[in-house]
């Protein structure tokens, strides 16, 4: 059986399956805060506080405009990877084998070879893949007693797949008479989002003098636009195999989608009831920079930032604390009732499958989703500052909680810790690294450096550093530029 080269397109079935596609995502999105493996709740300041936290504005800057713009380089973050995969499981499962000929052949899985890929589920069956690029970003710092503020245009996309592991049991293993799969820890998100952001920041240090050193706080209003979103709202179907080795499906599942009318996305649904009208107007695209928005939504980030003294410094922030409704393009697939596969064979298995799980299509009512709403909290320490100049350069240690608050693309409510590091041993260079656990993907090392030209800083980084040193057997990998202009 050749199965195996069928398997993933499980994946993506649900998205394939309504012609449409698209991502979003929330997170950090310059190189110096991918450098410090998202430990930003303090060290993020000026332009780089921007959906960070909004009270890092104001804090003392050497230069009162920062700019982030495509040119020179754009500010950009991508990241993908999975729970369960690497390019050695790739290459063993899925590229085949070469004949006696030459010739490169499916491969034959024996019972162990089965096995073994099930094993590769045994820690979970997530993919994600995230995109991020800033298009327009500044922060302007006029004085002490005007504040701080901040403007940002961001696209964000991202997706995020978890998939049974029993799925792949019965596909591998076929029919086992009288057992029952259960389907309710799958899981499809992806949006595309931009975000338009206006932020506010003032320094507070006169209303506590007694109290802190420093002591700021800070607001952002979000106009969120959604030019795509697919995801399950509810799944609750299981698969059980009957003595004759047909499959009754106990249907109960639902999904949401909803595509911007710039894309021409026309559903399968609408074509088989299409075929048989000459007088529907055929959709096109007419994709562009602004595109009609699937949705609208507004969002809300602000944040607090306090100086202990001159060595202990600590800071919160809520982002991204909103909804989007959803009223263009807008259907569901469901399938609800039970009803029995027959004469299920090897070669039709995937089909079935996915008619069964995903359902039927229609168009339907404006739904809401929340934005990827999540709290952090931070504690920084300047080492320089605690061995008064003993200490080449400058260097900040910041320790962060982050909670996200639901599991929409690119967050999860598993808490995540992060330590990061940034060191500054001399003017124009910086270095600096950072790692986390927790949260959607687990573990991440990360590494970064910039350069300070003066008027530009030119920033790099890397995430999932500790996968990447693994080679072919790396699950995860991402990186990240970005440019500030400094007046």
């Amino acid at each position: 059986m050749k199965l195996l080269t069928k398997i993933f397109i499980i994946n993506v079935f649900i998205i394939v399956s309504v012609n449409a596609q698209g991502f979003g995502s929330f997170g950090s999105l310059d190189a110096k805060n991918i450098g410090l493996a998202g430990t930003n709740a303090i060290s993020a300041r000026g332009v780089y506080a921007l959906g960070v936290n909004p009270a890092n504005l104001v804090v003392k800057q050497e230069h009162s405009i920062e700019l982030w713009t495509v040119l020179p380089l754009p500010t950009l973050n991508f990241t993908v990877g999975n729970d369960f995969m690497t390019l050695n499981d790739y290459n063993y499962f899925f590229t085949g084998e070469q004949s006696s000929n030459g010739n490169v052949i499916g491969k034959y899985l024996n019972t162990a070879d089965k096995n073994k890929f099930l094993g590769l589920f045994d820690n979970g069956s997530m993919i994600n893949t995230n995109v991020g690029i800033s298009l327009l970003s500044f922060s302007i710092y006029p004085s002490k007693e005007i504040g701080a503020f901040g403007f940002s245009v961001q696209d964000w996309t991202s997706a995020q797949v978890s998939l049974p592991k029993q799925l792949f049991e019965l596909i591998l293993f076929g029919n086992e008479v009288n057992k029952v799969f259960e389907l309710n820890d799958m899981d499809v998100k992806s949006w595309y989002l931009r975000n338009y952001s206006l932020s506010y920041s003032r320094d507070l240090s006169d209303f506590f003098p007694d109290a802190f050193r420093f002591i700021s706080a800070g607001v952002s209003l979000k106009l969120v636009q959604g030019f795509f979103y697919a995801g399950v709202d509810n799944i609750n179907t299981t698969l059980e195999t009957t003595s004759d080795y047909n499959i009754v499906v106990n249907g109960d599942s639902r999904m949401l989608v909803a595509t911007s009318p710039s894309f021409g996305v026309e559903y399968d649904f609408e074509k088989s009831a299409n075929a048989d009208s000459l007088l529907t107007e055929e959709k096109t695209a007419n994709i562009g920079f602004f595109n009609e928005p699937a949705g609208t939504g507004f969002g809300i980030d602000f944040g607090l930032y306090a100086e202990l003294n001159k060595v202990w410094s600590i800071a919160f922030a809520v982002t991204d604390l909103g909804s989007i409704n959803w009223n263009k393009g807008t259907a569901e697939y469901s399938s609800n009732g039970s009803f029995i596969l027959e004469d299920v064979t090897d070669e039709n298995i995937l089909d079935s499958l996915a008619d069964a799980i995903t359902g039927e299509g229609k168009f339907t009512e404006s739904f809401s989703t929340s934005l990827a709403t999540a709290m952090k909290l931070g504690v920084g320490f300047k080492l320089d500052r605690f061995l008064k100049g003993k200490f080449p350069g400058q260097m900040l240690i910041e320790l962060n909680y982050h909670q996200g608050f639901n599991n929409m693309p690119s967050n999860s409510t598993r808490e995540r810790f992060s330590l990061g590091v940034e060191w500054i041993p001399i003017n124009w260079f910086k270095f600096r690294t950072g790692a986390s656990v927790g949260g959607y993907d687990g573990f991440n090392w990360a590494l970064g450096f910039g350069f300070d030209s003066g008027l530009i800083d030119f920033d790099f980084a890397a995430s999932y550093v500790h996968s990447l040193l693994n080679g072919n057997d790396a699950k995860r990998l991402g990186f990240a530029m970005s440019t500030r202009w400094t007046f």
